[in-house]
């Protein structure tokens, strides 16, 4: 299990997930509210992780 805060450093511990997989909890301010959607989330998941 890792956590960040949006900054360079982050948290790691031992998880207790029983399941394989991913994942993933955003927090959004109102200005970033475009990447609730589907597709724009995909696009920059695609263009910075790939």
């Amino acid at each position: 299990h890792w956590e960040c805060d949006g900054g360079t450093e982050f948290d790691m511990k031992e998880g207790d997930r029983t399941v394989v997989g991913t994942e993933i909890t955003l927090f959004l301010n109102e200005d970033c509210l475009e990447f609730c959607n589907e597709y724009k989330a995909r696009e920059v998941i695609q263009k910075y992780c790939s």
